[in-house]
């Protein structure tokens, strides 16, 4: 008997952490789409998946959307650049010569 609760916990735990992923990931893709993002890169951090989460302007934003990995290099100090309700995202890195275009995501 215990078994089968302790067992029916943790289905129920993940359940739940499954559907809290799905509504994050929801969540920052509408925060992503709607935003402008302009600014310098002031922090960055990559998930399990190695997606990138960037801070611009003290607001994060996770770049699932895009084609953008760990092997990408994103760093500190560079630049990015978003319309609002645009699917691109631009990427400027930062040269000893100011920024460069480095890619368009």
């Amino acid at each position: 008997m215990r078994r089968i609760i302790s067992l029916i916990i943790f289905v129920g735990i993940i359940i739940i952490t499954y559907q809290y992923d799905i509504h994050k990931t929801q969540e920052f893709t509408e925060i992503n789409y709607k935003s402008e993002i302009i600014g310098i890169i002031d922090s960055v951090y990559y998930d399990i998946k190695e997606i990138p989460t960037i801070k611009v302007n003290n607001v994060e934003y996770y770049l699932h959307l895009y084609s953008i990995r760990k092997q990408d290099n994103i760093r500190e100090l560079d630049s990015i650049y978003k319309r609002k309700n645009s699917n691109e995202l631009y990427y400027y890195r930062k040269t000893s010569n100011g920024y460069r275009l480095e890619s368009v995501y």
